[in-house]
């Protein structure tokens, strides 16, 4: 008999997840702020929604430096997220044009 509660309490909390809605808050308009701000050098940004297994986040493809990269998150990226509203856990991940990873933004402290 305890089974079949147990059971059904995870049905319902299963299906209350689902009818709940993950928050993407102002994801979209950051991505879209980040694209105007962008320099030259990015060339694609893509916003990645987000649930509630895994975060949102802002996907950069840029053409420069690691150094550049990281520029980039400190002087265009924080300061549009801080003066937004982001959803949960928000991270912003910049990529050169073969994929590879040059800088990561997950609550990065800049100086």
């Amino acid at each position: 008999m305890a089974t079949h509660r147990a059971l059904a309490f995870i049905g319902m909390l299963a299906l209350a997840g689902c009818s709940l809605g993950y928050d993407q808050k102002g994801g979209p308009a950051i991505a879209d702020a980040i694209r105007e701000a962008g320099p030259p050098q990015v060339t694609e940004v893509h916003y990645q929604e987000g649930d509630f297994m895994d975060a949102a986040t802002v996907q950069v493809t840029m053409e420069g430096t690691v150094s550049e990269a990281e520029a980039f998150l400190c002087d265009v990226v924080n300061p549009i997220v801080r003066n937004s509203d982001p959803p949960e856990g928000l991270g912003v991940w910049v990529f050169d044009p073969n994929d590879e990873v040059l800088a990561v933004d997950w609550d990065m402290s800049c100086s």
